[in-house]
């Protein structure tokens, strides 16, 4: 068990958390402990065990807790199994019709009340 391991078995159960909506928006600036709290008081203790039983000792205290590093990597894989899949979708943009506007079909400034000025469209 090493620290750099706790730490990566910590960030793979905050994004499935995360992913279920267990955990405030704004996770980043709270402890561990202050987000195990919030994924439990949404429904499910399984943060506070890997943070009190795994995370903490191995992070802070270099010492084994009650959860041995099989038994984190258990609950860690159960916490992602209960995410949902998010589908990823990538979208080029060139075929998807999203050109930006040219200088000439640009309205006056509200702020200066000036025309933007023409820039020289691209060859090909």
């Amino acid at each position: 068990m090493t620290s750099t391991y706790a730490e990566a078995l910590w960030r793979r159960a905050l994004v499935a958390v995360a992913a279920r909506g267990l955990v405030p928006t704004e996770a980043a600036a709270l402890t561990p402990a202050e987000l195990a709290r919030a994924a439990r008081d949404a429904g499910d203790d399984r943060l506070v065990q890997l943070v009190e039983g795994f995370y903490y000792p191995a992070r802070y205290g270099d010492t084994a807790g009650a959860l041995s590093d099989d038994d984190a990597l258990r609950l860690v894989v159960a916490l992602e199994s209960d995410a949902p899949q998010v589908k990823r979708r990538f979208v080029n943009l060139r075929f998807a019709g999203a050109t930006p506007p040219s200088a000439a079909d640009a309205t006056v400034c509200d702020v200066c009340g000036k025309r933007p000025r023409a820039t020289a469209e691209p060859d090909g």
